[in-house]
């Protein structure tokens, strides 16, 4: 099975396996998958996702609206069914063996203890969560920015405790280093 690359920090763009780029069609088709990564696997309910991302539309043409954009991003991939698992209630998650997302990775590698996981960890924010416009739906918008905070607080958590980490280990310059990077964000985007 194919396995694709999300990145939602920064850009939010799609990579092959070779590393060539696919560009996500909308807004919306970036919003979808973050949900969906967010989740960390659980399914998402249609409604929530419909209300999420059509908020000021009735309930079948809101489905309506998500069937075609789960339709737009499997063509993106050039993938079937192999994208989306659906459950019987109707419930999304993304499947694990064909795209990796990450903000998946970031969250699994944050909680580390040890340097190499903590530096994987601060090279994979490669600029804000799901940077661009604004939405036009301030409920999507709200919730960009929302998770764009937490991940932010998460991050710089993460780059404390490598800093801990350099320090004990008494690598002074590349703690310099990090601790530049850490201040030219915080500056600009936290």
């Amino acid at each position: 099975m194919t396995v694709y690359r999300c990145h939602l920090f920064g850009s939010p763009s799609l990579a092959t396996p070779t590393g060539d780029s696919i560009p996500i069609r909308s807004r919306k088709g970036a919003g979808l998958l973050a949900s969906l990564a967010l989740a960390e696997g659980r399914p998402v309910g249609r409604d929530q996702l419909c209300d999420l991302l059509w908020p000021d539309r009735q309930t079948p043409q809101a489905r309506a609206s998500l069937r075609q954009l789960q339709v737009d991003v499997r063509r993106d991939l050039g993938l079937a069914d192999e994208v989306f698992d659906t459950r019987s209630d109707g419930a999304i998650s993304y499947n694990p063996m064909a795209i990796v997302f990450d903000v998946g990775e970031f969250n699994r590698l944050r909680l580390s203890d040890d340097r190499q996981s903590l530096e994987q960890a601060f090279a994979l924010r490669r600029g804000q969560f799901i940077e661009g416009p604004a939405p036009r739906e301030a409920t999507f918008a709200e919730w960009i920015d929302v998770s764009r905070r937490s991940l932010d607080n998460s991050w710089c958590e993460a780059t404390a405790r490598l800093l801990r980490v350099l320090d004990r280990q008494a690598d002074h310059n590349q703690a310099l280093e990090v601790a530049i990077r850490l201040l030219s964000v915080n500056r600009r985007t936290i």
